[in-house]
């Protein structure tokens, strides 16, 4: 997520460094974090290249909301939460979930309907 006129700019964490963006991360431990920071041994730039790499926020909508209200200017996330808050958004990678519940709870019917026909 970045705020609104980064985008251009923006194609990775090596030109969030190398603009100097604010940045703002998610709570260790967030599955989110896990992968900024796998992100950053594969390809780099150092944790410590990224400025605000130590500010936390806790969820992708707080973090959306810390760059909206112009405390930062860049953070990973969810594109939802970007275009929730209206910020600009550049997909680096794509993730695939599994979903797994009870056939006979109300939790299915909101997996079906997220997932369309699951396997039975």
């Amino acid at each position: 997520m970045v705020a609104k006129g980064a985008t251009r700019r923006v194609r990775g964490l090596k030109d969030v460094a190398r603009f100097g963006l604010k940045f703002v991360n998610r709570e260790r431990g967030s599955g989110t974090r896990l992968l900024v920071d796998a992100l950053l041994l594969h390809d780099g730039p150092s944790a410590e290249s990224i400025n605000g790499y130590d500010h936390e926020e806790l969820t992708h909508m707080t973090t959306a909301a810390t760059i909206r209200a112009g405390m930062a200017e860049a953070a990973f996330g969810i594109e939802a939460a970007a275009r929730a808050r209206k910020l600009g958004f550049v997909p680096l990678v794509a993730e695939h979930y599994y979903l797994a519940c009870r056939r006979n709870t109300p939790a299915r019917t909101a997996v079906d309907t997220m997932c369309g026909k699951c396997e039975k």
